[in-house]
């Protein structure tokens, strides 16, 4: 059993017991732990010993800037606390199911409200991010990203690649701008090829993770879309119309200047697209 003490609690965890891994990524485990001070479960992200200097520059200056909002689409970060040359993320921790594991399951058993629900979730979230000082840009919205509470309230999860805006800070750190960041199939073409990013490529992902959910595709399913020029290819089916399909390839235009350019924009076109076909079924039959 590993004792954590921070400046807001003290908290413990036990990397060796199976059951309290919650998953692992490039830069991070994550395991389940207790808070001490009151007994609630949280979650601690362990930073991996091996990881290069500028991500690590990167990601504590993001930590920082982060552990400040409070959102509840926003995953909530507690405290960084140091131990033994090891840095600890302590998070609350999330009861729910991830975004892509019911897209697996069939997203059919979720009302069609319940999913507009979570795409507005997750665009508040972005917006909160998108607007906060400094700016942060996500880089990495996916399924796999997001937990469904059970309440249906969408959280947005692991910042690993995620990016803060320089402008806002005094930090002096230089990412590799040829370095493709994001995932395939959700990642924008600027990050796909490696070229500078802002906002948009958050939204950019953000309408593919909606069309996926709408669709009930699956990552797998998504990255059949993409062509040899980066630009993917979305459809119209049973599930999206003809003006919920306009307002996504907006959102992925290739050029990002063509792109909704904030959240909330496209939220608002998200919402006219979605009480219009509500209307135009009042009239069917």
């Amino acid at each position: 059993m590993i004792e954590l003490k921070g400046q807001t609690g003290v908290y413990t965890f036990d990397p060796y017991q199976d059951s309290n891994r919650i998953g692992s990524g490039g830069m991070s485990t994550v395991f389940k732990g207790i808070r001490k001070n009151d007994n609630i479960p949280i979650a601690i992200k362990v930073l991996h010993r091996n990881m290069a200097q500028n991500q690590l520059i990167q990601f504590l200056t993001f930590i920082n800037s982060t552990i400040q909002i409070s959102h509840p689409n926003i995953m909530k970060m507690y405290e960084l606390i140091q131990l033994n040359g090891i840095y600890h993320v302590i998070c609350k921790y999330y009861d729910g199911k991830l975004l892509s594991t019911l897209i697996k399951e069939g997203v059919s058993v979720i009302s069609r409200k319940d999913k507009w629900a979570i795409m507005r979730g997750i665009l508040n979230g972005l917006t909160a991010l998108h607007t906060n000082y400094p700016s942060i840009i996500h880089r990495d919205i996916k399924p796999s990203n997001i937990i469904i509470k059970s309440d249906m309230t969408p959280v947005i999860l692991d910042f690993g690649i995620a990016k803060i805006n320089v402008q806002h800070t005094n930090s002096a750190i230089h990412l590799n701008k040829n370095t493709p960041m994001g995932t395939f199939g959700f990642a924008s073409p600027e990050q796909l090829t490696g070229k500078e990013v802002d906002h948009t490529a958050d939204i950019y992902a953000a309408a593919v993770t909606f069309y996926s959910l709408l669709a009930n595709k699956s990552q797998d399913d998504i990255s059949k879309l993409i062509d040899s020029n980066k630009r993917i290819l979305l459809k119209e089916n049973n599930y999206i119309n003809t003006s919920t399909l306009n307002v996504f390839q907006k959102s992925v235009a290739y050029d990002k200047a063509d792109r909704y350019q904030s959240a909330q924009q496209l939220l608002a076109a998200l919402k006219q697209s979605y009480y219009s076909n509500w209307i135009q079924r009042l009239f069917v039959n």
